[in-house]
């Protein structure tokens, strides 16, 4: 009896086991069947086809002339607004190539011309050296004057070069003030074919080194005149003369392509040193009769040592007041001075000691 319950027992925990491991089979069947792996769709990295516009799309020249190239795999193909996708029983990857070079077509802003007038320090302390008091060289060639006529002669030729309805006018300035050149256009100067930008030249100097003796004379190849140096800085006369020769102006703007530009007043002062005399004005000569003349040219005297006050307040005075009637005149467009030195550390230097 006891032999047949554990034949039972034993028949019981083997069904069990086979049960469980029926079970367990069962379960690595199903989980075998979920896990299916299938074969890997075709992928590809985003397409670079289009990224020219990246470089080309953003109105800059530093690509012109270029070549762009690129190579790129997809999967698809866009056209307008359809994208068609590659068929994968034909076809596995599409492979685009391009290659795209560059032109771009450049329109230019039409430059206003301007109209300038140089006025020009040929007071005598212009023949002494560019570091020095006095004459230098005899042959005047580091003198202020030879620095001033090589400078403006680089100035003309770029401006003669760069529009040829720019117009160019020349003063001087001594004791008096006088018009070296009227406004003459650069088409006008180009048509001289002047050499080497020989528009002015220094043709004659004298003067012993170390002395205040220098005398020179400045040839103007543009319209055959010439000018020498002489005592006395009246920059008051020199700007009005300028100052008068823009209000003088009747075509203040000039056709262009068909299309009508504004001209740009401009005055350019060069000079070497403080004013020591102011222009006279007979008709409003009240207030200073009791001061000294020369021949009644200009009113006041005084040198690089003990110039009058009122010799840099006149000329400031008449800058001021004709910038606007000048601007007014060329249609409020708005009209530029400047003012170059020559050697005012000599001058600054004078009047510390």
């Amino acid at each position: 009896m006891l032999l047949k319950r554990r034949r039972k027992v034993r028949k019981s925990l083997l069904a069990v086991f086979a049960f469980i491991t029926c079970m367990a089979m069962g379960m690595t069947l199903f989980w075998s069947q979920s896990n299916i792996v299938y074969a890997s769709e075709n992928t590809a990295d985003p397409s670079t086809a289009m990224n020219y516009q990246e470089t080309y799309n953003q109105g800059s020249t530093q690509y012109a002339g270029r070549i762009w190239t690129d190579k790129s795999v997809s999967t698809s193909v866009q056209y307008g607004n359809t994208e068609l996708k590659v068929d994968k029983e034909k076809e596995d990857f599409l492979v685009t190539f391009s290659a795209l070079s560059s032109a771009q077509t450049i329109k230019s802003q039409t430059a206003s011309p301007i109209d300038v007038v140089f006025v020009l320090d040929f007071s005598a302390s212009m023949t002494w050296g560019v570091d020095s008091q006095k004459v230098s060289n005899p042959d005047g060639s580091d003198s202020r004057i030879k620095y001033l006529v090589d400078s403006l002669n680089n100035t003309i030729d770029t401006l003669v070069n760069a529009n040829e309805n720019n117009r160019i006018g020349i003063v001087t300035f001594n004791r008096v003030g006088q018009v070296f050149m009227d406004l003459t256009s650069a088409k006008e100067i180009k048509a001289k074919n002047i050499k080497n930008k020989n528009y002015l030249e220094l043709v004659n100097f004298s003067g012993t080194n170390g002395q205040d003796d220098g005398q020179s004379t400045v040839e103007n190849h543009i319209n055959n005149d010439s000018r020498k140096t002489d005592s006395k800085t009246n920059i008051h006369y020199g700007l009005n003369e300028a100052m008068q020769m823009l209000m003088g102006v009747e075509d203040t703007t000039v056709i262009i392509e068909g299309k009508n530009v504004q001209r740009i007043p401009n005055v350019v002062l060069m000079s070497d040193g403080a004013p020591t005399t102011i222009f006279s004005d007979q008709g409003l000569k009240d207030w200073w009769e009791d001061l000294s003349t020369t021949q009644n040219e200009s009113i006041g005297w005084g040198d690089n040592s003990n110039a009058w006050s009122a010799n840099g307040m006149l000329p400031m005075m008449t800058a001021s007041y004709m910038k606007n009637v000048v601007t007014e005149h060329y249609f409020n467009d708005q009209m530029n001075i400047y003012t170059i030195g020559f050697s005012t550390n000599q001058q600054t230097a004078e009047w510390l000691n």
